[in-house]
Protein backbone atom coordinates (compact mmCIF):
# COMPACT_ATOMS: atom_id res chain seq x y z
CA UNK A 1 0.00 0.00 0.00
CA UNK A 2 1.22 3.43 -1.37
CA UNK A 3 -0.29 6.88 -0.26
CA UNK A 4 0.48 9.92 -2.95
CA UNK A 5 -0.10 13.04 -3.11
CA UNK A 6 -1.69 13.67 -6.42
CA UNK A 7 -0.73 17.58 -8.18
CA UNK A 8 -1.33 16.34 -11.24
CA UNK A 9 -4.52 15.98 -13.60
CA UNK A 10 -6.48 15.58 -10.38
CA UNK A 11 -9.71 15.19 -12.54
CA UNK A 12 -8.72 11.41 -13.26
CA UNK A 13 -9.78 10.14 -9.83
CA UNK A 14 -13.01 11.95 -9.94
CA UNK A 15 -14.61 8.36 -10.70
CA UNK A 16 -12.96 7.98 -7.06
CA UNK A 17 -14.16 11.05 -5.69
CA UNK A 18 -17.61 11.11 -6.70
CA UNK A 19 -17.95 7.71 -4.30
CA UNK A 20 -17.67 10.74 -1.67
CA UNK A 21 -19.46 13.82 -2.84
CA UNK A 22 -22.10 12.98 -5.66
CA UNK A 23 -22.28 15.81 -7.41
CA UNK A 24 -19.47 16.86 -9.80
CA UNK A 25 -20.07 20.75 -9.23
CA UNK A 26 -19.79 20.08 -5.66
CA UNK A 27 -16.14 18.88 -6.37
CA UNK A 28 -15.00 21.31 -8.68
CA UNK A 29 -15.49 23.91 -5.98
CA UNK A 30 -12.25 22.63 -3.83
CA UNK A 31 -10.17 20.07 -6.66
CA UNK A 32 -8.32 22.48 -7.89
CA UNK A 33 -7.16 23.93 -4.39
CA UNK A 34 -7.32 21.01 -2.35
CA UNK A 35 -4.58 18.36 -1.44
CA UNK A 36 -5.40 14.84 -3.17
CA UNK A 37 -4.36 12.26 -1.83
CA UNK A 38 -4.68 8.79 -3.52
CA UNK A 39 -4.11 5.23 -2.53
CA UNK A 40 -2.22 2.53 -4.29
CA UNK A 41 -2.68 -0.90 -3.49
CA UNK A 42 -1.60 -2.04 -7.18
CA UNK A 43 -4.14 0.59 -8.24
CA UNK A 44 -5.78 3.16 -7.47
CA UNK A 45 -8.33 2.05 -4.51
CA UNK A 46 -9.04 5.33 -2.72
CA UNK A 47 -8.68 9.45 -2.41
CA UNK A 48 -8.90 12.35 -0.22
CA UNK A 49 -9.04 15.79 -0.67
CA UNK A 50 -7.68 18.08 1.83
CA UNK A 51 -8.60 21.42 2.48
CA UNK A 52 -6.34 23.75 4.49
CA UNK A 53 -8.34 26.41 6.19
CA UNK A 54 -5.65 28.44 7.61
CA UNK A 55 -4.90 28.59 11.86
CA UNK A 56 -4.12 24.74 11.81
CA UNK A 57 -7.53 23.88 10.56
CA UNK A 58 -7.47 21.12 7.90
CA UNK A 59 -10.64 20.42 6.43
CA UNK A 60 -11.41 16.62 5.14
CA UNK A 61 -13.76 17.79 1.88
CA UNK A 62 -13.90 14.32 0.16
CA UNK A 63 -12.53 10.99 1.01
CA UNK A 64 -14.31 7.93 -0.83
CA UNK A 65 -12.82 3.76 -1.05
CA UNK A 66 -13.91 2.68 -4.29
CA UNK A 67 -16.91 -0.07 -2.94
CA UNK A 68 -15.32 -3.32 -4.06
CA UNK A 69 -12.44 -2.39 -1.25
CA UNK A 70 -14.17 -0.96 1.50
CA UNK A 71 -14.16 -2.40 5.11
CA UNK A 72 -10.70 -3.17 4.48
CA UNK A 73 -8.72 -0.12 6.73
CA UNK A 74 -8.35 1.78 3.63
CA UNK A 75 -9.94 4.64 4.71
CA UNK A 76 -8.35 4.49 8.25
CA UNK A 77 -5.01 4.72 6.51
CA UNK A 78 -5.84 7.57 4.08
CA UNK A 79 -6.81 9.67 7.38
CA UNK A 80 -4.05 8.36 9.21
CA UNK A 81 -1.88 9.49 6.59
CA UNK A 82 -3.36 12.86 6.61
CA UNK A 83 -2.89 13.36 10.27
CA UNK A 84 0.59 12.33 10.14
CA UNK A 85 1.33 14.76 7.05
CA UNK A 86 -0.11 17.35 8.66
CA UNK A 87 1.10 16.79 12.37
CA UNK A 88 3.44 19.82 13.10
CA UNK A 89 0.50 22.18 11.71
CA UNK A 90 -2.66 20.96 12.42
CA UNK A 91 -4.54 21.81 15.21
CA UNK A 92 -7.81 20.04 13.85
CA UNK A 93 -8.95 18.22 11.20
CA UNK A 94 -12.57 18.61 10.72
CA UNK A 95 -14.89 17.35 8.24
CA UNK A 96 -19.03 17.30 7.63
CA UNK A 97 -21.02 13.60 6.52
CA UNK A 98 -24.76 12.80 6.38
CA UNK A 99 -26.79 12.59 9.66
CA UNK A 100 -27.78 9.31 10.90
CA UNK A 101 -25.55 6.78 8.97
CA UNK A 102 -22.92 4.41 9.88
CA UNK A 103 -19.80 6.95 8.52
CA UNK A 104 -20.37 8.81 11.67
CA UNK A 105 -19.65 5.67 13.84
CA UNK A 106 -16.85 5.03 11.31
CA UNK A 107 -15.63 8.84 11.98
CA UNK A 108 -16.09 8.31 15.92
CA UNK A 109 -14.26 5.38 16.10
CA UNK A 110 -11.12 7.16 14.70
CA UNK A 111 -11.22 9.87 17.48
CA UNK A 112 -13.51 12.64 15.83
CA UNK A 113 -16.59 14.20 17.72
CA UNK A 114 -19.75 15.90 16.59
CA UNK A 115 -19.00 19.66 17.25
CA UNK A 116 -21.90 20.75 14.98
CA UNK A 117 -24.64 20.99 12.36
CA UNK A 118 -26.00 22.32 9.37
CA UNK A 119 -30.09 21.61 8.77
CA UNK A 120 -30.40 20.95 5.61
CA UNK A 121 -27.51 21.11 3.94
CA UNK A 122 -27.89 18.21 1.18
CA UNK A 123 -31.30 19.16 0.06
CA UNK A 124 -30.20 22.03 -0.05
CA UNK A 125 -27.23 22.36 -1.96
CA UNK A 126 -27.42 18.64 -4.26
CA UNK A 127 -29.58 18.63 -7.00
CA UNK A 128 -30.53 14.86 -6.90
CA UNK A 129 -31.47 13.06 -3.05
CA UNK A 130 -28.61 11.45 -1.65
CA UNK A 131 -28.88 8.32 -0.13
CA UNK A 132 -26.83 6.63 2.02
CA UNK A 133 -27.43 3.37 4.24
CA UNK A 134 -30.88 3.35 2.28
CA UNK A 135 -31.28 7.01 4.73
CA UNK A 136 -32.14 10.55 2.62
CA UNK A 137 -29.78 12.72 3.37
CA UNK A 138 -31.10 16.45 4.73
CA UNK A 139 -28.51 17.00 7.52
CA UNK A 140 -24.80 17.62 7.58
CA UNK A 141 -22.96 16.22 10.80
CA UNK A 142 -20.19 18.37 11.66
CA UNK A 143 -17.21 16.33 13.09
CA UNK A 144 -14.02 17.23 14.37
CA UNK A 145 -10.11 15.88 15.74
CA UNK A 146 -8.44 18.35 17.74
CA UNK A 147 -4.75 18.27 17.71
CA UNK A 148 -4.43 15.97 21.33
CA UNK A 149 -6.18 13.17 19.28
CA UNK A 150 -3.82 12.94 16.59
Amino acid sequence: MLIIEEKKDKARFLPILIIGDEQLSMIEKYINTASLFVLYDDEPRAAAAVCDNGHGVYEIKNIAVKPEYQRRGYGSALIDFICRCYALEMQKLILGTGAGTSVVDFYKKLGFSEYGLIKNYFSDNYDLPIIEDGILLRDMVLMERTAKSL
